[in-house]
C-alpha cells in the first residue's frame, strides 16, 4: 500500500455527491492515533462537520464508511467497516457496524474510508479500485433489493463471487423508509437509526470495491499472524446465534419475546422448538459458507429452503433475526422465520424494527386498537406469515399504509 503509516492506506476517500467530485484526504499517523478506528474517525467528522441542528437528510450530514487498524489484516473477521452519520430514526448520532469483504476491499482498493456528503441529483454509485474512484450512473440497478445488486454489480464489473465486495441499499433506502438499512455483501447489515434512509438522501445506491493487492504493510507481520491465531483459538468454539430460539426455550428462564412481548411462554411444539437448534438448521438447510474476511469460524452460511411455499437461499439468520420472524410474531415454522428473515434484508429494511413494528401491529389489530378502516383495507393476525410479507414490501416502497408505518414504531403509535 502507498503509505508509510503501517497498517493503513494513509487516506481516506471524499464524495461529494452536490458537486461530483472526489478527493483524496491524506491523514497524519497523530490523526489516526487521536481517532482509532472506523468509529473514531467517523465521530471527529461528523461532530467537526455537521452542525448540531442539521437534518439527517441534509445535504450537509455526512456518512463515513471507514475500517479501523487490522482492517484487511490476518486476524480473523477484519473486513468490518463501521458507519458512522446523524440518523434518520431518531435524528441522533449513530454508529453502526457491519462484518463482511467490504472493509479488507476498501483497504486493498487504497482507503481508509469513504466520507459522503452532499446530494446527487441523480442515482449513483461508486467504484473503489487500485487505489482510485469513479462515481457512475445508478440507473441500471434501481428498484433491486440487496442481494440482486451485489449480483448485478459483478456482473456489469466482469467478477464473481468473492472478486469485489458490495456495500447497498435495498428499495427501503430508495424510499426513505426511517429505518432503513446499509447492507455489505448481500446480508451484513449496518442498520440500526435508519443509515439506509440517509444514503438514500443522497442519492448513493451502491459501493462496489475490488481486492486488488490484497496486502496491508504491518509493522509486524509475524507477531501479528501469531495474535491472530491465538484470538482464532479462544473463540473456535462459536458457531453463530443461529440456535438461540431452541436454547432460549429449552433453558425455562424465559428469556424468548413472545407475540410482541405480551408472554414469555411459547406454545411450541417441541418438533417445532428442535426445528430451530442450531444442529437441525445447519443439518438441514446449510448449503454453503461464505465466511467473511480471514475468518475460519463456523457461521455466516448459505442456508436454503429446498421446496414449499417459503423456498429460496438467504444468508444464515442469527437470533434476533429467528426470533423476530418465528415467537416474537406468533410463528413456530422454521422455515418462516428463515423466509422471512432473508426478505427483511434484500428490502434493505433494519431487521429489528421491522420485527417490533410487526408484533406490535398484530397485538393493535387483535385489540381492535387500529382497524381496517384505519389502514385502507390491510389487516393482520398473529402468525400470518404472507401478511407480513405483504406488509414489509408495503413498506418499503412507501405504498398506502406503508407509507405511514415507514416512519417507525414511534412516530406511527403517535398518531
Amino acid at each position: 500500500m502507498p503509505s508509510e503509516i503501517k497498517g493503513y492506506a494513509g487516506k481516506l476517500l471524499r464524495v461529494d455527491l452536490t458537486e461530483g467530485t472526489l478527493e483524496d484526504w491524506p491523514w497524519d499517523e497523530q490523526a489516526y492515533r487521536s481517532y482509532l478506528g472506523g468509529t473514531g474517525a467517523g465521530a471527529k467528522i461528523l461532530y467537526d462537520e455537521v452542525p448540531p441542528d442539521a437534518d439527517w437528510s441534509d445535504p450537509v450530514n455526512r456518512v463515513v464508511i471507514a475500517s479501523g487498524p487490522l482492517g484487511g489484516t490476518s486476524v480473523g473477521g477484519t473486513g468490518t467497516i463501521s458507519l458512522v452519520t446523524k440518523g434518520a430514526l431518531t435524528g441522533g448520532a449513530t454508529s453502526v457496524q457491519a462484518n463482511g469483504l467490504f472493509g479488507a476491499y476498501m483497504r486493498f482498493s487504497g482507503y481508509d474510508g469513504v466520507v459522503i456528503q452532499g446530494a446527487s441529483d441523480e442515482w449513483k454509485y461508486l467504484i473503489l479500485k487500485d487505489g482510485a474512484a469513479e462515481l457512475r450512473d445508478a440507473s441500471e440497478i434501481m428498484g433491486l433489493d440487496t442481494y440482486e445488486v451485489s449480483n448485478a454489480l459483478k456482473e456489469i464489473h466482469g467478477v464473481r463471487g468473492r472478486g469485489a465486495a458490495v456495500l447497498s441499499i435495498g428499495p427501503a433506502g430508495e424510499s426513505l423508509v426511517r429505518w432503513a438499512g446499509v447492507f455489505v455483501d448481500k446480508g451484513h447489515s449496518a442498520s440500526h437509526n435508519g443509515p439506509g434512509a440517509v444514503l438514500g438522501s443522497k442519492k448513493l445506491k451502491a459501493i462496489i470495491a475490488f481486492p486488488g493487492d490484497r496486502k496491508v504493510d504491518v509493522h509486524d507481520p509475524d507477531a501479528l499472524n501469531e495474535a491472530a491465531k491465538a484470538i482464532y483459538e479462544d473463540v473456535n468454539y462459536f458457531r453463530g446465534t443461529i440456535g438461540g430460539v431452541e436454547t432460549g426455550q429449552k433453558s425455562g428462564l424465559g428469556t424468548l419475546p413472545v407475540k410482541n412481548y405480551t408472554t414469555n411462554l411459547w406454545d411450541a411444539s417441541d418438533e417445532k422448538v428442535d426445528a430451530y437448534g442450531e444442529k437441525y438448521l445447519r443439518d438441514t438447510y446449510q448449503v454453503g459458507r461464505e465466511p467473511c474476511w480471514g475468518c475460519r469460524l463456523l457461521h455466516c452460511a448459505w442456508m436454503e429452503v429446498k421446496e414449499g411455499p417459503y423456498a429460496g437461499i438467504v444468508e444464515e439468520p442469527e437470533y434476533e433475526q429467528l426470533a423476530a420472524w418465528g415467537p416474537a410474531i406468533g410463528v413456530d415454522d422454521v422455515e418462516a422465520s428463515i423466509m422471512l428473515s432473508g426478505l427483511t434484508d434484500k428490502l434493505g429494511l433494519e431487521n429489528n424494527e421491522a420485527g417490533w413494528l410487526t408484533g406490535w401491529l398484530m397485538e393493535c389489530f387483535e385489540k381492535g386498537w387500529i382497524t381496517e378502516e384505519q389502514s385502507g383495507g390491510f389487516k393482520i393476525a398473529w402468525g400470518d406469515v404472507w401478511a407480513v410479507v405483504e406488509l414489509l414490501e408495503m413498506i418499503s416502497k412507501r405504498e398506502g399504509f406503508g407509507d405511514l408505518l415507514a416512519e417507525g414504531i414511534k412516530r406511527v403509535s403517535e398518531k
